[in-house]
């Protein structure tokens, strides 16, 4: 189990005053240790599976020493933290009906912070290579106010858990976490078709100002790719 720090971490000290001490009223000195707020929960679960499904409910780390996989859509729920090491491999299991991928839902974060020479991998794996298949990636769900709906995504919800969908609302400073250095490869389509849909990869519906995404690079295994870097959220 991975034990990082809170927000803060407050150390006391006792005085001594004429080498006596005072029992009664005793001079303590406290100081706080400011910790970024996206470093993490203090406690938090490494699944024993490697496959993960359906929900997470609790604070979760995906540890870089092995594979992990995700079967269909997989939702970060009840406000819970997913932390991911660097170098840490993920493949997405999808399936043409339903596609797949992982759904921060709203108040939940992600903690995805890789490396410059050791990024996050995602990788989406096609049980069929449809290019009509249904959209499969990362969603970033938030709480900030979002002008227009995404209409594509009724046909996701109607065939998977519909009520982790929700987004959007009236706190434009919101934080779903941060997404540094990953890369999400993608499955090419086997002909040059058009699609009425955006590339698989990721999807920022309803996401705040302090939400980080940084140096995210979504590649379609042809070298063709585009890449995030530094973008503020309005």
């Amino acid at each position: 189990m991975n034990r990082q720090g809170k927000r803060h971490i407050t150390r006391c000290s006792s005085f001594i005053f004429g080498g006596m001490i005072l029992l009664a009223s005793i001079l303590t000195g406290c100081e706080k240790e400011q910790v970024p707020e996206d470093a993490g929960p203090r406690v938090q679960l490494i699944p024993m599976n490697d496959t993960l499904r359906q929900i997470i409910a609790e604070n979760t780390l995906l540890t870089n020493t092995h594979c992990w996989y995700i079967e269909d859509w997989v939702f970060v729920a009840n406000e819970t933290t997913l932390t991911i090491e660097p170098g840490t491999i993920i493949k997405i299991i999808k399936k043409k009906d339903t596609g797949g991928g992982l759904v921060i839902t709203r108040g939940a974060k992600i903690i995805a912070r890789g490396l410059d020479n050791w990024p996050i991998l995602f990788r989406l794996s096609d049980t069929v290579q449809d290019c009509n298949a249904k959209w499969s990636g990362i969603v970033l769900l938030g709480k900030a106010p979002q002008k227009h709906p995404y209409a594509f995504t009724d046909n996701i919800t109607a065939t998977s858990n519909s009520s982790g969908w929700a987004y959007g609302g009236e706190q434009p400073d919101d934080s779903s976490g941060v997404l540094q250095h990953v890369r999400i490869i993608t499955t090419p389509c086997k002909s040059a078709v058009t699609i009425n849909r955006p590339l698989d990869g990721l999807l920022l519906m309803g996401v705040g100002r302090k939400t980080i995404i940084k140096d995210v690079v979504t590649d379609t295994a042809r070298n063709s790719y585009y890449r995030i870097e530094n973008t503020p959220l309005k």
